[in-house]
């Protein structure tokens, strides 16, 4: 009997100490729950200009260790510089030259900020934040048109002469040294029985014999309703200063008119009407057609750049859709018909996870598409503005920029886990 209560009396000792931690051997490892990857992170905010709620500036750029933003559409020539790192703003500048009007557009080359404006260019060294040339268009009779392209050193850029809209005389592209600031007209089409003239951007590249060849969509009727609008597609030797071939592209509801064609293996290829072109660059023999599902009575192509990388074309139309196209015959690869309505100009291909990055100015957002299937992977809305500007990207810091209403911001992309 005293032995079967001393058995009990010791289970009981051993059970308070379990109770109290104070057991024979060492306690498990505490696993702490990983934490939660955000895929958009944000870095840092910062307001563009304190004293107004809603700040309309476009065309954010990179350049060193500054995301550039414009001033509000109705500022004068303002140009902000960001810190990349801190979100400070470092400086600001002031055009006090002869062009003084908003920024519409901008294009960075080199260490050189090109603006240009409904009234002139002007070329700022960012590194010093002076003025190094500037162009103004009311002494030359030219009217800013649609679009930049940079190739080797110059910029071409689309005029109207001799006024705007029906006004106009005649469509011209003009290249610019982007040097030296000088500047010669290389192509010009004069207004006749058909109407007003219009022009895409160029794509510029060399031809086997050495020759600059630029092509650019052309719209021979440009000032009447849509559904009469012809598309052509002009090719032009600027080494020779002749036309190398004219082919229509579409004769109803021409499209494609702020972005210039891409080449991807001698083919050069369009968007027209509510479809995708391909067309042998040596003749103009168009090689395939694709059309976009839903549309049969639109020109669609109004807003962003098509993308290439590697055998992959990503094109986006004026609507909901992104697509992704094989560029050799126009063959979806695949489609997404929801996530990308009403893009700004450009889509950015994120190497490092494979994603597709950009503006839905239509859903205010940012969005990040996996670009090898077109699955949605996130869509980030600011909490007090919209997104409304092209994102930019630093690989040094795999930082990417752009800016809201309010805002400039910087953020980082991240595969969930």
């Amino acid at each position: 009997m005293n032995k079967m209560i001393g058995y009990f009396f010791s289970c009981f000792l051993c059970l308070i100490c379990i109770s109290c931690g104070e057991t024979s051997g060492p306690l498990p490892p505490v696993i702490e729950p990983p934490e939660a990857v955000e895929v958009f992170e944000t870095q840092w905010e910062t307001s563009l200009n304190a004293t107004k709620e809603i700040v309309g500036s476009d065309f954010t750029q990179f350049y060193g260790d500054w995301v550039l933003v414009t001033g509000d559409i109705d500022d004068p020539f303002t140009l902000m510089a960001f810190n990349s790192v801190t979100g400070n703003k470092d400086w600001t500048y002031f055009n006090a030259g002869m062009v003084i009007d908003e920024i519409l557009t901008s294009q960075v080359y080199e260490n050189l900020y090109i603006a240009i404006t409904n009234k002139g260019m002007v070329a700022v060294n960012l590194d010093s934040q002076i003025l190094e040339w500037e162009i103004p268009f009311h002494d030359l009779k030219y009217e800013s048109n649609n679009g930049n392209v940079v190739h080797n050193g110059y910029l071409y850029h689309n005029f109207s002469v001799g006024g705007v809209g029906l006004s106009s005389e005649a469509a011209a592209i003009v290249r610019i040294n982007l040097g030296s600031g000088t500047y010669e007209e290389l192509w010009r089409e004069n207004n006749d029985n058909k109407g007003l003239k219009s022009n895409s951007p160029p794509i510029i590249y060399t031809s086997d014999n050495g020759h600059e060849i630029m092509i650019f969509n052309h719209r021979p009727n440009a000032g009447i309703s849509p559904p009469e609008v012809k598309q052509e597609m002009v090719s032009y030797d600027i080494t020779e200063g002749q036309e190398l071939w004219r082919i229509d592209v579409t004769d109803t509801y021409a499209s494609n008119g702020l972005h210039p064609p891409i080449i991807y293996d001698n083919i050069v290829i369009t968007g027209g009407d509510w479809s995708m072109y391909g067309f042998d660059i040596q003749t103009g023999e168009q090689l395939w057609k694709t059309s976009m599902p839903g549309y049969t009575q639109w020109g669609i192509w109004t807003k962003t750049n098509h993308l290439l990388k590697d055998d992959r074309l990503y094109v986006n139309e004026g609507g909901h859709q992104l697509h992704c196209l094989n560029p050799l015959d126009g063959s979806f690869i695949w489609q997404n018909l929801e996530d990308a309505p009403n893009c700004t100009d450009n889509m950015i291909y994120y190497e490092k996870e494979d994603y597709l990055v950009y503006t839905s100015w239509g859903l205010g957002s940012i969005m990040i598409v996996d670009a090898l299937t077109g699955e949605l992977i996130h869509r980030e809305r600011s909490e007090d503005s919209t997104y409304n500007n092209d994102p930019v990207y630093d690989p040094e810091t795999d930082m990417f920029f752009t800016s809201t209403y309010k805002n400039a911001v910087g953020f980082k992309v991240n595969r969930p886990e």
